[in-house]
């Protein structure tokens, strides 16, 4: 059987120590708006026009508070999704790629009730949390099949 490459054990611990405080600035940052005067940089950017061929150039102030914190918060998933166990061998593997579809067809059906649901600038919201639905879905039942058959295995 082919194996999977992941990242070494120990990434799992710096994926949970990036992503609680990153996690909770993160829904901060979306409850009261929250923007650093340092992370705010005066940028040339550029709007292209959709019904036209030129683009419009423009000095504004951008803050990158909102690009840290979703970087972050996916370099910490990316690790605690891509790391492996203290133990790795054929049931793990089996859990991971039953997790996985069980994410991605969690994460599609939630994408299209949400398409039905929300409209505006809500779809766009929801989008932006469903972009880490996936990763967040795929722990939670991996991490909870793996503690029941923990668990299973204890009481026998």
């Amino acid at each position: 059987m082919t194996t999977i490459p992941l990242l070494p054990y120990r990434f799992k611990r710096w994926g949970w120590i990036l992503v609680l405080p990153v996690l909770v600035a993160g829904i901060l940052m979306n409850v009261w708006v929250i923007e650093p005067e340092w992370l705010s940089f005066s940028l040339e950017s550029f709007d292209w026009r959709l019904f036209s061929d030129d683009f419009v150039g423009q000095a504004r102030s951008e803050n990158v508070f909102n690009e840290l914190v979703v970087t972050v918060l996916l370099v910490a998933f990316f690790f605690l999704v891509f790391s492996k166990e203290k133990v790795e061998d054929e049931f793990i593997a089996q859990l991971r790629m039953e997790s996985l579809l069980w994410a991605f067809f969690t994460h599609l059906l939630l994408l299209m009730i949400a398409n039905w649901v929300f409209y505006g600038g809500t779809f766009l919201t929801v989008l932006m949390y469903n972009m880490f639905t996936p990763m967040v879905i795929y722990l939670a039942r991996f991490r909870y099949v793996l503690f029941q058959t923990q668990k299973s295995t204890t009481d026998e």
